[in-house]
């Protein structure tokens, strides 16, 4: 069954976020802000600090999420459709939220302008089962692929991984593929999942792209469907590149010209090798110009906040 409960933040106009520690010790660090009711008011408090994203996780309730990033100090792309992806996930795993976004916005400007780093990643998180209804904001410095991943590219591993309901951005599922994130370093920047088919769907927390005789494959069916991976969709089509929503097959992976994963803080993020096959040595010419576009396309739907 189906059960309700509404979401409202309420921040007042000149809401004052106070970090309770040593600006060095958040850059290095992720910080954790529960979003509750005082004095009438919705307001972040006192921040709660873990070494990472990751560990957050662990102490947040389990349910709805979405991750997203500054584009410099307070500058957030496609708000509303971070938005809309938490109202769906919670709505998939059986209750309803209604967000007040302009309030949503307010709070998370306040939070990037006072923490320290640069550019930061967020994740909002709602709780569905034992914490209903309980708001957390996250934040971390953001940590994107080095400019030698994007000239180069980079290393994926595949894994036979079953997701439940892969459309709803559960973070349960971060905890149980912690095994699986331990194969990530160095130059093996994600872990691609294998359905039981032999389907090659997606990573752990990115969306994936095939191209093969200047077709992009990329799979419609048992995937979240992705902001970024929206916006490069657009890319491909006014670019005129023919696509096919179906997946690769993980026994033809070593054939492919050229391939992407991408996500929010990857951006579009080029891969030449995959487990032990080598795609290509250099990303390819359609990655690199799917990704000019898509950069360009970027910078002209951020909102200021």
């Amino acid at each position: 069954m189906t059960t309700a409960f509404q979401t409202l933040i309420r921040l007042p106009r000149r809401s004052r976020v106070v970090v309770g520690m040593s600006s060095s010790t958040i850059t290095r660090s992720c910080s954790s802000w529960k979003v509750s009711r005082a004095s009438g008011r919705w307001l972040a408090g006192d921040p709660v600090l873990t070494e990472s994203m990751q560990e957050a996780t662990k102490m947040l309730p389990e349910g709805a999420y979405t991750s997203l990033r500054t584009y410099g100090k307070s500058s957030f792309l496609e708000l509303d459709g971070h938005f809309d992806r938490l109202e769906e996930t919670t709505e998939l795993l059986g209750h309803h939220v209604a967000l007040q976004r302009s309030e949503l916005r307010r709070l998370l400007g306040d939070l990037a302008r006072a923490v320290p780093s640069a550019q930061t990643i967020f994740r909002i998180t709602i709780g569905v089962h034992d914490r209903p209804g309980e708001i957390w904001l996250s934040a971390a410095p953001l940590a994107p692929p080095s400019k030698q991943d994007y000239e180069d590219g980079v290393f994926l591993v595949s894994r036979t991984i079953h997701r439940d309901n892969p459309k709803a951005k559960n973070n349960a599922f971060i905890t149980e593929s912690e095994e699986e994130r331990k194969v990530i370093g160095g130059r093996v920047n994600e872990v691609l999942m294998i359905s039981d088919d032999g389907d090659a769907l997606e990573g752990l927390s990115s969306n994936f792209f095939g191209v093969k005789n200047g077709t992009v494959f990329t799979a419609e069916e048992g995937v979240l469907p992705g902001i970024t991976r929206s916006l490069i969709l657009e890319s491909i089509s006014e670019l005129g590149i023919p696509l096919v929503r179906q997946p690769v097959k993980a026994e033809d992976l070593r054939l492919l010209d050229e391939a992407f994963v991408s996500s929010t803080s990857r951006g579009v993020l080029p891969v030449v090798k995959i487990d032990d096959d080598t795609i290509s040595h250099v990303p390819g010419e359609l990655t690199t110009t799917i990704a000019r576009n898509f950069n360009g396309r970027v910078a002209m739907r951020l909102e200021h906040l």
